[in-house]
């Protein structure tokens, strides 16, 4: 054997091989299997899933993060009377301090609060956020 000679599963080894991307279908199925999924509004989205904007788990403590679902459980924030509100009246006070904490924090609903919640904030449709009001309390 010549010092030139190489064995074919060396060369192989040796020769770039591009990986597939994984199908949409896949890419679901693998979201699905997450234990955090956090939803946020269409103009801070990192993607789209179910036709719903979300974003990265890792950036479930952003100021743009306003619904989650953890396993079974589901959150949205609030001030404790009543849902944030990105594209409100009063949309700056999302971003508001008392102390060195947030007035809206994650609170724990309802999945047919959620279910309105996150319509809400993928349509920015009035109906979905007034009747995920309504069905809060």
């Amino acid at each position: 054997m010549s010092r030139d000679s190489i064995r074919e599963e060396e060369l192989n080894e040796c020769i770039f091989q591009p990986q597939l991307e994984s199908t949409p279908t896949e890419s679901a199925d693998l979201l699905h299997q997450q234990e955090t999924v956090v939803y946020t509004t269409a103009d801070h989205a990192d993607g789209i899933w179910d036709d719903k904007p979300i974003l990265l788990p890792e950036k479930e403590g952003s100021d743009h993060a306003f619904a989650k679902r953890s396993g079974n459980i589901f959150w949205a924030k609030s001030d404790g009377a009543q849902l944030a509100d990105p594209f409100g009246l009063y949309d700056k006070d999302l971003y508001r301090k008392v102390g060195d904490q947030n007035v809206f924090r994650w609170m724990k609903v309802s999945p047919k609060v959620f279910d309105l919640y996150v319509a809400y904030l993928g349509s920015k449709n009035k109906l979905y956020y007034n009747n995920a009001g309504r069905e809060m309390f």
